[in-house]
């Protein structure tokens, strides 16, 4: 069973890591950018890598009872109660928003015009067209595969909190060549630098987070697809400080902490605890 396991493992990170590195490291070969088309298309190739990586492991090196469990937790939308359908989408929202609102206090200087943190590319942003694109390339490709297949691959081990920080590390790791490839949000924090830092104690943080979703709906993986379009989405629409962004992560970390105290490493009472 060991050795089976080590399997899946290997025809996940196979495709999860070793396909998308592939591509993006083809971009710095071909000296392209995020910003050219040809960047692009090498971008939106790589990024299917996880979503791969998923399918291989679940076909190649699953039961079928894995399977079945697997499409269950993927078309069941009944998995998502109203009270988590308000939560997810509503929480990376209110992590930004504290943010900025506590930076601006403990800053000193309170903003009288709150319009100034929306980015001038408003309207862009609410075009359908990009909101189609913010869904697809990271939440609809990577889902199913850090939450779908591998949250729930270490959830069956170890117990809720430990398996997302995991996954939280795997699924930053994953993201390191964005970093040296000119056009991408991560290349403008660059490599090592405190952004960097910032950036991927930001990502475990939130890896906790999907962990907590994940446990409390029975491992839905849409839950997790419309969390990860939520953070994403938010994101791009709400600018604001790197020390809004340092006390944002710090409220999310607060959040992550009192979960820890009132449930437990589980992050779930006992009769909502996810069972395969």
């Amino acid at each position: 069973m060991k050795k089976q396991r080590r399997r899946s493992l290997f025809f996940f990170f196979l495709f999860s890591h070793g396909w998308t590195w592939f591509f993006l490291f083809s971009i710095l070969l071909l000296n392209e950018s995020f910003d050219n088309l040809l960047g692009k298309v090498l971008f939106g190739i790589a990024g299917i890598g996880p979503l791969l990586g998923a399918m291989a492991a679940l076909f190649f090196r699953s039961t079928a009872e894995a399977r079945r469990n697997y499409w269950r937790r993927l078309r069941d939308l009944s998995l998502i109660s109203w009270k988590w359908l308000l939560i997810i989408p509503f929480l990376p929202f209110f992590l930004k928003i504290s943010g900025i609102i506590t930076a601006s206090i403990f800053g000193g200087s309170f903003p009288a015009n709150w319009q100034a943190y929306f980015v001038p590319e408003l309207r862009e942003y609410l075009n359908p067209g990009f909101i189609i694109f913010i869904f697809v390339f990271g939440p609809l490709v990577e889902e199913p595969a850090w939450r779908g297949w591998l949250q729930d691959f270490f959830q069956k081990r170890q117990n809720t909190l430990f398996s997302g920080l995991i996954v939280g590390v795997v699924w930053g790791i994953w993201h390191l060549p964005m970093f040296v490839i000119p056009g991408t949000y991560q290349y403008t924090e660059g490599f090592l630098t405190a952004g960097f830092w910032i950036w991927m104690v930001d990502i475990v943080g939130s890896a906790v987070l999907y962990a907590w979703i994940f446990v409390n709906t029975g491992g839905s993986i849409p839950a997790a697809i419309l969390f990860h379009f939520s953070i994403n989405y938010f994101g791009v629409l709400i600018d604001y400080s790197t020390a809004a962004e340092v006390w944002a992560i710090g409220i999310k970390y607060f959040v992550i902490f009192y979960l820890i105290l009132r449930l437990g490493p589980s992050l779930s009472s006992p009769l909502k605890s996810y069972v395969s």
